[in-house]
Formats: C-alpha cells, structure tokens, sequence
C-alpha cells in the first residue's frame, strides 16, 4: 500500500489572521509611539519655557539689583535729568527720570513695563556747593577743591534742605556734564568744554567729549538756569555730584511678540535686545514703606509710582512675576475645542492685602492651546536702604 506524502505549512487563512494581528500590534505601538512623543514634546516645550523664563527674570533680578547705584543721594533721587551724549543715535537729547525702577502698568490686559536705572561707577563722593550762579556754558566753581577729575560725569541739583527744591511739588530738572579740565586755586572751576572737541584724562591720553551739548552748554536745550541761595544757608542752592567715569544706564524692559525684550533708554532706542522668547505676561509691583516702619506690608504694593523725592527714598523692593508659554500647541479635545488650560494664570497673594492678581494671557485667542509656568521673585533695591544726607 503505498503512503501518501504530507505537505507541512499555513494554509491562507491562518497567513491573513497573522497578518491582521501583525497589522493590529503595529497599530497599537505607533499609537503608543504617537502618545509617547506628544508627551515627550510637552515635557521638552515646558522645559525649554521654565529655561527661558529663569533666564529671563536672573537678567532682570541682576539689574535691579544695581538699580539706584550712584544716585541713591536725597539731592537728586527723583529729579529730571537732561542728558545730551554725542555717542547716540538721534535724539541725543533726552529726558531720564532719577528713579532706581520706574513701571509703567499695561494698559488692560497689556504686560507691565519696567525702567531701570544706576551708575556703574564705584566712586562715592559728598556733593559740593556752587559758589556762584551759572548757566549755559558759564563757568562752574564749587567750593570744594579736587574733587573731580578730567571725565568725570557729574551732575547739578538745586537743593532745599539738602533735598530736590520743588516748585508748585514739581522737582526742578537736574542737568548731567562732563568735566573736561579742573581748575584748582582755593576753590574748583569745573570746565565743560562742548562735545565735538577732546580732553586730555589723568593718563595724559586724549578722549572725545560725549555728554557736553555742543552749543547749549548746561541748558542743553531743556534746562532753567541753575541759581544759588545766598552763601551760609546749609544745603540750599545749587551743588554738584560726582558720579564718577560711567554715563548714567538707563534700560526698560518690556514684551513684544512673546518675547522679552531690553531696551538701552541711553542708546539705539530702534534695535532693542531680545532675553527670552516665550514670555507672554509681566506684571511689576513697587514695595514703598510708605509708613516707614522698615517693612513692607501687603498694603504697600503698588504699582503707582512715587511721585515725590521723599516717596522715592522709601523705595525698598520690586517685586515681579513673568508667564513663560510652552511653544508646543496642544491638539484640540474631539469637540474641536482647546482645554489644555482652561484658567487664567494667577499670582497668588500679590496684590494690595493679598488680593490674587490675574496675569491674564488671553491676547491670544488660542490661549487655551497653551501650557503656562509663573516665575515670580521679590528683589530688594539695596542701593534704597541707604541714602546720605548730603
């Protein structure tokens, strides 16, 4: 009897039932591919976010740190000072506040500006008195001898007992020069020769005249004429601070595009720099103690500028928080609908006795796309825990 041979193998059906199982498991391992790379993508983009914000608030937290360096002086904390600097760009006149951090508050639901100023010089020199009246480019004598030196950035005050004279509860403008010769005798003749020309600096090196008007001398096209009281009356009339070889930096920081932006006040206005992207919303707080009983109270955050030379001096603290966005845009639910957030982000107890203020993010219409992080820092202005009488 002869035997029959068997064929081993699958048949077809058994080929198209694994080939529906192969077809199915890859389904379920791009899918799970799929929701593993969204999140790795939302970790990455809140990451890249929390890295963009912290750099952005340790750029602001240093400058505010130097903020009032240099002027923190009661004869010139909160004076207008009329600055000409032959090295900017048009204008080169401009008008700067003396004040460590001015805000400037959004307007609805805009961020918050802020403007920063300070010396970075480390000389530290009492004022000295004007002895005669000068104006435009008159002569400056003060009653202190080598006090100065060729270069030196100074600045005249009119002074009330020894604080910024008001009139009518306006400070009177102070007016920034430079020294380009000392004349010592008994007393000191500052010249400030117009911008255009040199100096010659106590190296014996030659130096171009930057913050001199070239015609106007000390109005500088903005400025009254500088008076002095009669001789004998302590800290009244005009004096003189030395604030040493650095011109006065003035920076504001404000959003633009989602971006944080720093802008040089004393320089190319048009070509600001970007810090961070990413950054959606900032909101700035003075802390003023207002009572001074060396502390700041809830009550005293505000973001109204002080408007006096004594309110300037019981400045103690900004106080800021910045929304930084994921860049990644999440997909809608099912419905078409965003609801990756769905709450506007909140400052926790910032506000006047502890109010919530609202960082409100929705100038975007896809706001809810959107996943936030706040960085919020209190930083003391050092430079306003100590003020010299004169």
């Amino acid at each position: 009897m002869q035997s029959m041979n068997k064929t081993s193998g699958f048949s077809l059906i058994e080929l198209m039932v694994g080939m529906l199982v192969g077809l199915i498991g890859t389904m379920v391992i791009f899918q799970v591919f799929a929701v593993a790379e969204g999140q790795k993508r939302t970790t990455t983009s809140g990451g890249d976010a929390s890295q963009s914000a912290a750099f952005a608030l340790f750029s602001m937290e240093r400058e505010l740190r130097e903020s009032g360096q240099g002027f923190n002086n009661k004869g010139l904390l909160g004076c207008s000072i009329r600055v000409y600097d032959d090295t900017s760009p048009a204008p080169k006149n401009r008008l700067m506040g003396l004040a460590p951090a001015v805000i400037t508050p959004g307007v609805g639901i805009a961020p918050d500006q802020v403007s920063i100023s300070y010396i970075s010089s480390d000389v530290v020199n009492p004022p000295a008195a004007l002895i005669a009246s000068v104006a435009g480019t008159g002569a400056i004598v003060v009653d202190t001898p080598g006090f100065t030196k060729p270069g030196d950035v100074l600045v005249i005050s009119n002074l009330d007992n020894g604080e910024i004279k008001q009139v009518a509860g306006v400070p009177v403008p102070c007016t920034m020069f430079q020294v380009t010769n000392n004349l010592k005798i008994t007393a000191q003749t500052l010249e400030h020769a117009p911008a255009g020309g040199t100096y010659t600096d106590e190296r014996g090196a030659s130096q171009k005249i930057r913050l001199n008007h070239p015609t106007q001398g000390l109005d500088n096209g903005f400025a009254p004429p500088i008076i002095t009281y009669p001789p004998g009356v302590l800290d009244d009339g005009g004096y003189v601070f030395n604030l040493g070889n650095a011109p006065l930096t003035a920076v504001t920081y404000y959003i633009a595009n989602n971006r944080l932006m720093r802008r040089d006040d004393m320089g190319d206005t048009s070509n600001p720099m970007e810090i961070a992207d990413g950054i959606v919303q900032m909101k700035v707080l003075y802390g003023v103690d207002a009572n001074n009983d060396k502390q700041i109270s809830t009550s005293e955050w505000t973001n109204t500028s002080p408007t006096t030379p004594q309110a300037w001096q019981r400045l103690r603290a900004v106080k800021l928080a910045l929304v930084a966005r994921s860049a990644l845009r999440e997909k809608a639910n099912a419905a078409g609908v965003c609801n990756t957030t769905t709450a506007q982000p909140l400052w926790y107890g910032a506000g006047a006795s502890g109010a919530n203020i609202t960082l409100d993010v929705s100038a975007d219409p896809d706001w809810m796309c959107y996943r936030y992080k706040i960085f919020q820092s209190i930083v003391p202005i050092r430079n306003m825990a100590w003020t010299p009488y004169r």
